[in-house]
């Protein structure tokens, strides 16, 4: 495993912590309504809260009753230092999350 990157924990399969900087790009794929009004999805819910939601679920957290702690793809969304994020309508809700180090070609 020494072509792996040092800065990064590979911990469990499919899960990597992110020692260094990361920078995050998020783009939310919402339900089209049946009569849009615009193009664009300046709808509910607010862009800022979606991207507070998807940053909590990603971040290590500490279980309150059994104080478990559950290890998250970064350590702490504090040490984010870009986020870049999008709303678009598309036929698939959900959304599409990029995590690279800051700096990285994207």
């Amino acid at each position: 495993m020494a072509d792996q990157d040092p800065g990064i924990d590979h911990g469990p399969p499919r899960r990597a912590t992110y020692g260094r900087a990361p920078s995050v790009s998020l783009v939310f794929q919402l339900v089209p309504p049946k009569k849009p009004r615009s193009w664009a999805p300046a709808v509910k819910p607010d862009l800022d809260k979606l991207i507070r939601a998807v940053l909590d679920s990603l971040s290590t957290t500490k279980n309150r009753k059994t104080k478990a702690v559950i290890k998250g793809v970064i350590t702490d969304d504090a040490r984010i230092i870009e986020i870049t994020a999008a709303k678009t309508y598309h036929g698939n809700p959900g959304v599409l999350i990029t995590i690279t180090h800051a700096g990285e070609n994207k």
